[in-house]
């Protein structure tokens, strides 16, 4: 309880620089091949049984949209949609 709001400030903005380097180094990482790419941060890919997933490489975070039965709702979901799909036997769209 002993930090001044100078600290915390500091804190703060120390965190929002962390946060920026660390998305940047998450989008350069991304392995976007085969995606096609909507805005410097938003990327798409169709799957091979209908449907498509949105991924947003920087914050690691994708969404599952137009399969199955509730085909008008997202699936959100983090980590990497290429594992993801290979991981659940999902085919990419040629």
């Amino acid at each position: 309880m002993g930090e001044s709001l100078d600290d915390m400030i500091t804190l703060s903005r120390l965190r929002k620089e962390q946060g920026k380097e660390r998305r940047a180094a998450n989008l350069a990482a991304a392995n976007t091949e085969g995606w096609q790419q909507l805005s410097e941060h938003h990327f798409r890919r169709r799957l091979a049984a209908g449907g498509y997933v949105d991924w947003w490489p920087s914050t690691k975070k994708f969404a599952m949209l137009g399969m199955g039965v509730h085909a008008s709702r997202a699936r959100y979901c983090t980590g990497d949609p290429n594992e993801f799909a290979a991981r659940k036997g999902k085919e990419w769209a040629k």
